[in-house]
């Protein structure tokens, strides 16, 4: 009796820990087999050690979700488009959900999301119809779903000249070249001499016309600078300009005051308006014959000047009176000519006006 008891309470001991690996049987997922490290790679509650069909357990092993992944590529079972055949990249070239690595027909479809024929890879608008592809703006995005429609830049044949103002499109033509102005660039023109370049309308060729952007039928050129006149900056500088540039009468080359029009008030003929410094000048261009008279009538246009330069305004002008009165008595005993007579009282008045 006492050694049965002691049979039974052996069977009892080895009853709580059948396969000896020291883990409960109650806890135990291989109870019948030793496993003390409790693996279970497929998180299915049933150890390693004693499953007859291993899987491998991907995520959630402690929150106890099963995840299978028979054929080991990293996609479980659920979300792999070939479970039964490794492909990692999940390629599916027909997209119609196998995976190429399975896929006993490769090309039985075509990959079209919208549905318009165009497969996605070169769909310029994979997700909207556009069988045509549209692109107005060249931007690769087509016009269907181009939130902006005018940002590219379209350029078919690479020349730096946008198609919109390309003279030849589909033709490389960076100078834009068109000899006979009709539209079409010389590189593509079919009828290179179908027409003339005539700008301004004016029934002028642009290669005759001397002013090609404005309208001048009769090419008129004053100066013979070879620019018309209707288009011409500086109508003096050409070989037969006047190159009096303020008009007032003298040459520019001789003109002291070029940019002073001293039309009328310029009697010594220097381009500037006449002062009484040039009174005394001026009468030495007059050629009087009697020196003695000239020598008089400078003496008192000096003097007349001189006054003026210190400011002596009253002096200088009893002093240009003094000399018109001179002028009178040499007239009437015929040392100056009426004509000499004449101009020194105009020049007087003149002068006398801006003092």
């Amino acid at each position: 009796m006492v050694v049965l008891l002691g049979l039974g309470l052996s069977t009892a001991a080895l009853a709580d820990d059948f396969d000896g690996d020291l883990v409960d049987d109650t806890l135990d997922n291989c109870p019948y087999d030793s496993n003390a490290d409790q693996t279970d790679s497929d998180c299915d509650g049933e150890g390693d050690a004693c499953q007859s069909a291993d899987h491998a357990c991907l995520e959630c092993c402690a929150a106890g979700d099963i995840v299978f992944d028979d054929d080991e590529d990293g996609i479980d079972n659920d979300h792999d488009n070939c479970d039964n055949a490794p492909n990692p990249d999940q390629a599916d070239s027909d997209c119609d959900g196998t995976g190429d690595e399975c896929d006993p027909d490769g090309d039985s479809h075509l990959c079209s999301g919208d549905g318009d024929g165009v497969p996605d890879d070169v769909d310029n608008c994979p997700v909207d119809t556009n069988p045509f592809q549209e692109d107005a703006d060249c931007d690769g995005l087509g016009d269907v779903c181009d939130p902006n429609d005018t940002d590219g830049f379209c350029d078919a044949d690479a020349d730096g000249v946008g198609d919109d103002a390309d003279n030849c499109p589909d033709v490389a033509n960076t100078n834009q070249a068109d000899g006979d102005c009709d539209g079409d660039g010389d590189a593509c023109d079919t009828d290179p001499n179908n027409s003339i370049c005539d700008a301004d309308s004016d029934l002028v060729a642009d290669s005759a016309d001397n002013c090609p952007a404005a309208a001048n039928t009769d090419q008129a050129d004053s100066d013979c600078d070879a620019k018309g006149d209707v288009c011409d900056a500086d109508s003096h500088d050409g070989a037969c300009g006047d190159h009096d540039y303020d008009g007032d009468g003298v040459p520019e080359l001789l003109d002291v005051c070029p940019d002073e029009d001293a039309s009328d008030h310029d009697l010594y003929t220097d381009g500037c308006v006449d002062t009484i410094q040039d009174f005394s000048p001026f009468i030495r261009t007059l050629a009087i014959s009697k020196k003695a008279a000239e020598t008089a009538l400078t003496a008192v246009a000096d003097s007349a000047a001189n006054s003026y330069e210190r400011g002596q305004t009253k002096v200088a002008e009893l002093k240009l009176r003094a000399l018109t009165n001179l002028a009178k008595a040499l007239n009437k005993t015929t040392f100056i000519t009426n004509d000499q007579y004449g101009l020194i009282i105009r020049f007087s008045g003149d002068v006398g006006e801006d003092l």
